[in-house]
């Protein structure tokens, strides 16, 4: 159960950083020319291998299951809150 959670993860997370540099490009354009590496720049012109937010928040949720031993809404919300103001994760 736990590689299926683990490599769960992992593929959010590569889909994720696949996504980001062509976040808001049309479907057509992409079907016409589809994401098969990682790339960089794109809409936000960062280097490839950049994930976004939403990978960041999975990091925070996981780190703070693993750490409290439970689900603590508290504690995710503080993480949270330290990804936000201070780009943890």
């Amino acid at each position: 159960m736990q590689e299926k959670i683990r490599n769960s993860i992992f593929g959010f997370v590569i889909g994720d950083t696949m996504g980001v540099p062509i976040q808001f490009r049309k479907r057509d354009d992409l079907v016409k020319q589809p994401v098969t590496e990682m790339l960089g720049h794109g809409t936000y012109n960062i280097p490839s291998g950049v994930y976004s937010g939403y990978s960041a928040f999975l990091f925070a949720t996981f780190d703070s299951i693993i750490r409290c031993g439970k689900i603590d809404s508290d504690d995710m919300a503080k993480r949270y809150c330290d990804y936000l103001v201070n780009g943890v994760y």
